[in-house]
Order: structure tokens, then C-alpha cells, then sequence
């Protein structure tokens, strides 16, 4: 027996025949496409946010107009006016 055989066996080391096993890795190709599709991905993401923001404002500027034509013409919550612009006064909920 080997002096290094030895040693393991009286520390309690055994020799193992298997080797560690070989890590798979992706190539640098690979990685480049991954990282692309994940950018698209935040992009995509982040145009949706911005078409919700402009949403958002575009629904505040129409409210706003409606309020200041409310405003304008003396109308109440009751009042209402169609999309030819004629106005009903106490017509609100009977349409």
C-alpha cells in the first residue's frame, strides 16, 4: 500500500473512483441571445407602462374638460349633455 493510501485510511479518507461531474455551462452565444430576449422583455414591459401613463392623462384631461364645460354652463350633477352638445338640464339617469 501506498504511502498516500495510508494517510487516507487512518484520517478516514477513501479514495473515490468517480470523478466530479463536468459542468454544462451555455455558450457566449447563448448568453448574448438571452440577454437580448430578456431586454426586449423589459422594453416591452416598459412601453406598456408608458401607453398606461398616457392613458391615464389623456382620461384626466377629459374629465377635466367636462368638468370646466359643467362649470361653464352652470350645470348640475343632475344636468347632462349629449354628443351633439345639446344640453339636458335635470336629465341625468334618464337616458
Amino acid at each position: 500500500m501506498s504511502r498516500d493510501k495510508k494517510e487516507m485510511m487512518s484520517t478516514g479518507v477513501t479514495e473515490s473512483t468517480t470523478s466530479a461531474p463536468v459542468e454544462e455551462r451555455l455558450t457566449e452565444a447563448d448568453m448574448m441571445e438571452l440577454d437580448r430576449a430578456n431586454t426586449q422583455k423589459r422594453l416591452a414591459l416598459a412601453n406598456a407602462e408608458k401607453a398606461l401613463a398616457e392613458n391615464n392623462l389623456a382620461e384626466l384631461g377629459y374629465k377635466y374638460t367636462v368638468l370646466a364645460l359643467y362649470m361653464k354652463h352652470g350645470m348640475k350633477p343632475t344636468d347632462s349633455f349629449d354628443e351633439k352638445g345639446v344640453i339636458h338640464r335635470n336629465a341625468a339617469g334618464t337616458e
